[in-house]
């Protein structure tokens, strides 16, 4: 099995990092809580890498296939549809 590496700069994550890659992202401990990710700027390896990312989906480097929205789709929401997209995560 291949190990984990930092989607950024490709380093091998560390190992502890490295097991919780390989974990779903809704694992949950026994007693039904959310396991914490290993590190704060887990997937990646570092607070660099994790800031390199962001700067580029700022800077629209990534991008998520589909057609782009318009007002048009927004109008033809409904109000519960468009509240449940607006709604924070939980």
């Amino acid at each position: 099995m291949p190990v984990p590496s930092c989607p950024i700069c490709r380093r091998a994550l560390p190992v502890s990092q490295a097991d919780a890659s390989r974990r779903p992202v809704s694992e949950a401990d026994a007693s039904g809580r959310p396991v914490e990710p290993p590190t704060p700027t887990h997937p990646f390896c570092s607070e660099r890498c994790k800031l390199v990312d962001l700067g580029n989906w700022l800077d629209d480097r990534y991008v998520i296939a589909g057609r782009d929205g318009t007002a048009e789709d927004v109008e033809q929401l409904d109000d519960e549809m468009l509240a449940a997209l607006l709604r924070e995560p939980s």
